[in-house]
């Protein structure tokens, strides 16, 4: 593993170990957690299970009651067990490894006979791999919340690192069609030139068509066009600013995005640390003379 990489995983640990995700269908989904492979080991037995959250530090599952798991962990307290988690790669490939862990607490689900909800508190760091999955997704996250508003101006080389065909795409408004070229792209909006009229644009609902090469995924960001304007000495094409819909920003355009700013963050620090050396061996060849 590179420095900056092992760096990145254990500023991950350090910002976000006890920050608790509640796996519903959207964040499995993101985070490329494979459900029916999750299962837990106790006593030479392996039961599956539902993951209802998980941090770096804990995770709360779903067992039944009529389970052999759930009879296991209440034969003592602080039951030693083991949780497996399973993430698809992006090609498709399962990256599995159990988590050791300890049955801190047992309760009924929702007041349910059925089910019972069980935390698990892991008893030593988890393995490189869960850290930065979650990761990943928690600071997507907090970057959405913190940098939301910084842009990325659309070049030769920002439109590859993307993933973007090409700077072209397609709006709607109103549900009507238009050719577009994207100028700039941020996590909660976009400034886009196109053909139209500004005082006919404000608050008007629209949808940007995104494609992305690298994976064939199409999304679609819903909008309101917050400003418009024409541009210097054209009264046919406008500069408008679209502001997303918080609620319905696909977490994959997110996790671009972030990967695109923290890439950008992490190609700073590469130069900076490489000065440093230059300026360092220049003062030693400067002092062995």
């Amino acid at each position: 593993m590179g420095i900056l990489n092992s760096h990145h995983i254990s500023n991950y640990y350090d910002f976000f170990r006890d920050t608790e995700i509640v796996l519903n269908k959207s964040n499995l989904k993101s985070l490329r957690i494979n459900p029916r492979m999750i299962y837990v080991k106790c006593n030479g037995g392996q039961w599956p299970c539902i993951i209802n959250t998980t941090s770096m530090q804990m995770a709360t599952i779903l067992i039944g009651t009529g389970s052999g798991a759930y009879v296991e962990f209440n034969k003592k307290e602080n039951c030693p067990v083991s949780l497996k988690y399973c993430f698809m790669d992006s090609d498709n490939n399962p990256i599995q490894f159990f988590v050791n862990s300890v049955v801190q607490e047992i309760t009924s689900y929702q007041q349910s006979r059925e089910l019972a909800l069980v935390k698990l508190v892991f008893t030593q760091r988890p393995p490189d791999d869960l850290i930065e999955r979650l990761g990943e997704f928690l600071q997507v996250n907090d970057n959405f919340n913190k940098r939301h508003d910084e842009k990325i101006i659309l070049t030769k080389d920002s439109i590859r690192e993307l993933g973007l065909p090409k700077e072209e795409s397609y709006i709607f408004i109103e549900n009507v069609p238009r050719k577009c070229i994207i100028k700039e792209l941020y996590f909660s909006g976009a400034r886009i030139l196109f053909v139209g009229v500004p005082k006919f644009l404000i608050n008007k609902k629209a949808q940007l068509k995104l494609l992305f090469l690298d994976t064939g995924e199409k999304i679609t960001l819903e909008s309101v066009i917050k400003d418009a304007a024409f541009l210097p000495n054209r009264q046919d094409i406008v500069m408008a600013t679209f502001e997303f819909n918080k609620e319905e920003i696909p977490m994959s355009y997110k996790f671009r995005i972030n990967k695109y700013l923290t890439s950008y963050s992490k190609l700073i620090i590469e130069k900076q640390m490489q000065n440093a050396k230059a300026r360092q061996e220049a003062a030693e060849e400067v002092s062995s003379k």
